[in-house]
């Protein structure tokens, strides 16, 4: 009869001892992988009874605040004075579901790194935004500086040699004016074979300048097609780039101002004496648009010059 009194105070106890609500210690430290779900000595408290099919002695729910979930027992998991029996080595617990609970210092610090995320990916973007308009506005102010460079060099070139043409034309324009000065002058009777010397000097002095204008003309035209094309962010190189232009426009009008003196020689290669003042005026109006083209080409020439300097010793 004692023994069976025993048995039955055992049965109360443990069935005392797994119900919901229950207070127990835990006996040791309890691992879950590498992170401490509970201490030795813990107090926790059993949710319930729920017996895992694959291991049934894990059966006590209890939750860990640690993991932030619940996990299963045995009740060698705790101490033994409180079940009345041995307790033995612990085993890994067995987790019952994933349910996620986040502490609100968890959640606060996710928002945190989450914000940084975002502003850290915004700097990177405005960065690189930033880089490539600074690189793209780099490129098109390197192309137009280096267009115009490149036309200045063609036009120093062709206005080496047009300006050769126009000097042989106005020396042989002078001559012809200085044979009939001294005509003139001296009621000298010259025969038509010397004086028509003369013509034919000048008239082939005003074809060949003529030839030139023509190629002035079309490498002028082209150059400001090409260079108004262009674009560039900087507002000096803006200026300089428009200047040049205008450069080019005072040849363009220079070359056309020349062109009526070859046209009025050409035009009348037997009566040119009589339109040397036209052709003199023509000539004097071309010589001062080139002048001040020139001085154009060459003030943008060196602020094209400088950028290009500038963006190679940047590199």
């Amino acid at each position: 009869m004692h023994k069976s009194l025993v048995v039955c105070l055992n049965t109360h106890v443990r069935a005392a001892m797994e119900r919901e609500g229950n207070t127990r210690h835990i006996a040791r430290e309890v691992w879950a992988g590498d992170i401490l779900a509970f201490e030795k000595g813990e107090e926790v408290t059993v949710l319930g009874v729920s017996p895992d099919p694959g291991s049934p002695e894990h059966r006590f729910v209890v939750y860990s605040s640690a993991l932030g979930n619940t996990l299963l027992l045995r009740e060698a998991d705790f101490l033994a004075a409180e079940a009345g029996k041995r307790t033995e080595d612990l085993l890994p617990p067995v987790k019952v579901r994933e349910r996620r609970r986040f502490t609100r210092d968890k959640i606060g610090h996710r928002k945190a790194i989450a914000a940084s995320l975002c502003l850290l990916l915004v700097l990177l973007t405005g960065l690189g935004v930033y880089l490539f308009i600074f690189f793209q506005n780099r490129r098109k102010n390197t192309e137009v500086s280096e267009k115009c460079i490149t036309v200045y060099e063609q036009i120093a070139q062709k206005y080496q040699t047009y300006s050769s043409r126009e000097d042989a034309f106005i020396e042989a324009c002078n001559s012809l004016l200085a044979l009939h000065s001294d005509m003139n002058r001296t009621w000298t009777a010259y025969n038509s074979s010397y004086i028509q010397r003369y013509y034919n000097d000048v008239k082939d002095a005003a074809g060949e300048l003529d030839s030139q204008i023509s190629e002035f003309q079309t490498l002028l035209l082209e150059a400001k097609k090409d260079i108004n094309a262009s674009d560039c962010s900087d507002k000096r190189l803006q200026q300089k780039r428009d200047q040049f232009v205008v450069g080019l426009e005072a040849y363009e009008d220079a070359m056309a101002d020349m062109r009526t003196a070859t046209e009025t020689i050409l035009g009348s290669p037997y009566q040119m004496i009589y339109y040397m003042n036209l052709v003199a005026d023509s000539i004097e109006e071309a010589r001062s648009l080139c002048s001040e083209a020139e001085d154009y080409l060459d003030n943008s020439f060196n602020v094209f010059k400088d950028y290009l300097e500038e963006v190679d010793s940047a590199r």
